[in-house]
């Protein structure tokens, strides 16, 4: 059974590596230092959600459409059973 609960993530050093060719390396720097370990990454993955409301307050929605087409997004389905909220 599945709820339609996606948990979509973006790979952190690549979010971190396109902020720095765009000539944002100090932000880069903060992100990477606070995320890295945080409980909204795993394995180098950080929250889509999370990602996209700090590129739209530094930016806006046109920046953060540009970096979901230049960095790699990945979606898991999660099963009923074992969808939560983190």
């Amino acid at each position: 059974m599945n709820n339609n609960y996606t948990d979509v993530r973006m790979d952190l050093r690549e979010v971190c590596g396109w902020l720095t060719e765009m000539g944002h390396s100090d932000l880069a720097g903060i992100i990477l230092d606070m995320f890295k370990d945080h409980t909204w990454t795993v394995n180098g993955m950080t929250r889509k959600d999370v990602i996209k409301d700090i590129i739209v307050t530094a930016f806006d929605e046109a920046a953060f459409r540009k970096l979901e087409c230049d960095v790699t997004t990945y979606m898991n389905t999660v099963s009923y059973g074992e969808a939560h909220v983190d």
